[in-house]
Formats: structure tokens, sequence, C-alpha cells
């Protein structure tokens, strides 16, 4: 923030200094008075220390993984170690951890002012052993263009709304050519506004190839019973459905998708890569991806993800035909 002030103004960066708390005070008029000296004699200088910055927030992005792979990482440490960790981390992550420590262990972490006493150049160490645990999550969205290599820049909350949508167009295939009578015996047992989705779903993906619906099929048929409910079912669906995308795509996606998801739900998701991933025919993986990706479009056309990216709908949606 101090470097963003001095850059665009100047001498002025110091009135940014009124706004700011007690606490934050004292930290913000010294960072702008280092700035400031720079400044003087090179603003290139912290362009360049602005744009090093950025790079490094680009491949970091911890606050984008799952509390509970944080909370696993973090539960070993000394509790000294652990405050200075959360002092980095998003509040949520904070919470989850601390309604999860042991009392004895809760009450040996420093508090949060303590923290700010370790050397910045000890505190570097700490945070990138620390991170150096998990796979880089680029947090920037700046993209042209979106392919499944850059799935896991989905949220969490986002990848299991994706799974849901997934899980509703696998049944609208699973029941293309059944009889009306076994449509109606389906759509009777959901709710109006679910029935109605996948109503639409299948008359959206009535052209996809006949091998795609009867995979559907056999797909439905292998899913565990032990979802507790229809929405925990369609997500499971889903999550099988999107495990055929991601067959062969490499450079570490499922991991990092991975990261973001609750521990139970990525463990479903790399079972159901690994047992695919030798009956998966290229022409079919292919099919699938697009249903991937206008998924996530269909999903934020109706504002159920992040709007951007109903930019990145694939040409040729709904399906290939038989």
């Amino acid at each position: 923030m101090a470097l963003l002030a001095v850059l665009d103004g100047g001498e002025r960066a110091r009135d940014l200094c009124e706004f700011l708390n007690d606490d934050e005070r004292s930290t913000g008029e010294a960072a702008i008075e280092r700035f400031l000296e720079v400044h003087e004699e090179s603003g290139e200088a912290l362009r360049t220390r602005l744009t090093g910055l950025v790079s490094s927030e680009s491949f970091s992005g911890i606050a984008e993984i799952h509390p509970a792979w944080i909370m696993e990482a973090i539960k070993d440490e000394q509790p000294r170690i652990m405050g200075v960790i959360m002092r980095y981390l998003p509040s949520r992550h904070v919470r989850y951890i601390l309604e999860r420590l042991p009392a004895e262990v809760k009450d040996r972490i420093p508090k949060l002012i303590e923290s700010f006493a370790v050397p910045q150049d000890v505190l570097a160490v700490i945070r990138h052993k620390f991170e150096s645990r998990f796979f880089p999550m680029r947090i920037s969205k700046a993209l042209a263009e979106f392919g499944l290599e850059h799935l896991y820049y989905l949220k969490g909350d986002e990848v299991e709304a994706l799974c849901a949508e997934l899980g509703m167009c696998e049944m609208a295939l699973a029941l293309d050519g059944m009889s009306e009578k076994m449509v109606r015996v389906v759509l009777n047992r959901l709710k109006l506004k679910e029935a109605k989705r996948l109503h639409e779903r299948m008359v959206e993906l009535s052209k996809a190839s006949r091998e795609l619906k009867r995979q559907a099929r056999y797909a439905i048929l292998e899913i565990d019973d032990d979802a507790s409910g229809p929405d925990e079912l369609l997500v499971s669906i889903g999550l099988s459905c999107l495990s055929r995308s991601l067959v062969d795509l490499g450079d570490g996606v499922v991991e990092r998708m991975c990261q973001k998801l609750d521990p139970r739900v990525s463990s479903i998701l790399k079972r159901c890569i690994a047992d695919n991933a030798s009956s998966m025919p290229p022409d079919l993986v292919e099919e699938r991806r697009m249903l991937v990706l206008s998924s996530i479009a269909r999903l934020a056309t109706e504002g159920r993800i992040d709007s951007q990216w109903a930019r990145f709908a694939p040409a040729g949606d709904g399906g290939s035909s038989a």
C-alpha cells in the first residue's frame, strides 16, 4: 500500500497515514518514508520493486488453499511458529485452526502483536518454508484464454458448484433415451428448481455422443450411495464426471485444485482420476472437457460463480452429435 501511494502521490503519500489506525500508523509512516527516499533517486527502482512483489504474490496464493490442508501442515509446529504463520493467513483460516487446536496448544500461541517483534528476515524464512509444502498457486485471473489447465484458478466453493452442475449434466445424459415414465419419476423426486434445470440440461445435451451418454449411465451406477442428500449426490456424480476430463492433464493442475478442496472431496477426485486413467479414449476426453468449460461459463452467466468466467464458453457448446 505504501509503495503504491509513493508511486502515485510522491510527498502526498504521507497524508494517507491520517486514515490509518494507531496500530497501522507507525508501520505505514516508516514504510512511506523509506520508499520516499528511494523515490527521490529513482522512481523506476520502486516500479521494479512493485513488479517483483506482484510476481511473487502470483505464485503464493496460500489464502486459496483449503484451511484443512493448512491445519494438517501447521498442527505439529511449535506454538510460536504457529503464531508467525497465522499472521499471514486470512481470518477464516485462523478461525478454522483455532477451533481445532487443543486448548493447551492454543494457550501457548503468542498474541499477534508479539509476532511483529520477530525480525523480518526470520519471518521470511518461516513463511517460505511453510509455503514450500504446497503447490504454488497463481492468484491472478488476467487470462486471455481459459482452458482446463487453469481450472485451479476457481475458488474451492466454485469448484464444488461446478461439480454439482456437472452432476446435473451427467444425470441428463444418463436419462436420455429412457422412457417418459422413468424420466418423470426422477424429475418428481427433485425440487422444482432442480427438476427444471435437469430438464433444460436434457434438451441442451441431446446431441452429445452416444458413447458419452452410455458412459454417464455407467458412471451413475458406480457412484457410492454414502451421500447424505441430493446436493451431496450431485457433487459426487460431478466429481466422477470432472475426473474424466482431467486425465493426462499434467503440470500439477489436479494437485493444485485438490489443495482448494476439502481433503475428503479431493481424495474422491483423485481416486476417480486413477480409476478412469486407462479407460478414456481421446475424443471422449475432449468432449468431456468441452462440457466442463461450457458448464463453467453457464455458472458464471447465472451468477453462481465469478461472472468473469462467462467469457470462456467454448465453441459448439452442448456436445457433439452422435
